[in-house]
Parts: C-alpha cells; sequence; structure tokens
C-alpha cells in the first residue's frame, strides 16, 4: 500500500462524524402470472366429501354470487378459487 493510500484512509481527528442516511427499500414481488378472480358466468365444480348428491357445478350469477346447497347464496365476484373456498 502506497503512503499516500495509508493518509487518505486514516481517520481524520476531531472529523464531524459522517452522516448517517436512513432508507426503506419496498421488496417488488417477481413478475408472475396474474391471479385469476371469479366473475359472472364462471362455472364452478364443487364437491363436498362423502356427499356426492350435493357435489355439483355451479354458474356465478349476472349479480357474481354462486347459490350453494347447505350454506346458500354466497359472493364470488372478485375473489380467487381459494378465497371462495
Amino acid at each position: 500500500m502506497a503512503a499516500a493510500d495509508a493518509y487518505a484512509a486514516a481517520p481524520t481527528p476531531n472529523a464531524a462524524p459522517a452522516p448517517v442516511v436512513a432508507s426503506a427499500t419496498a421488496t417488488i414481488p417477481a413478475a408472475s402470472e396474474p391471479v385469476y378472480t371469479l366473475d359472472t358466468g364462471d362455472k364452478l365444480r364443487v364437491g363436498v366429501f362423502g356427499q356426492d348428491g350435493i357435489s355439483n357445478s355451479f354458474i356465478v350469477d349476472a349479480g357474481g354470487k354462486v347459490n350453494l346447497p347447505l350454506i346458500g347464496t354466497v359472493t364470488a365476484r372478485s375473489l380467487t378459487n381459494q378465497q371462495l373456498a
């Protein structure tokens, strides 16, 4: 190491401390396929374990709802399959 390099790297006595810079970083999700959400006209296959009589296909109506056995009318529009489940 050259003498000039050593001198430049040495701290200066009585020098003001270096300012601390705060930063925030946002995590941007990786580009992936868009998440599909349910809408009018979508056909849902609902299977109820051990209840073949009420397992069936159901269509999301114009109001964004689907009428399911045992639980009645449920809003489906704008939900993912997992959210509706």
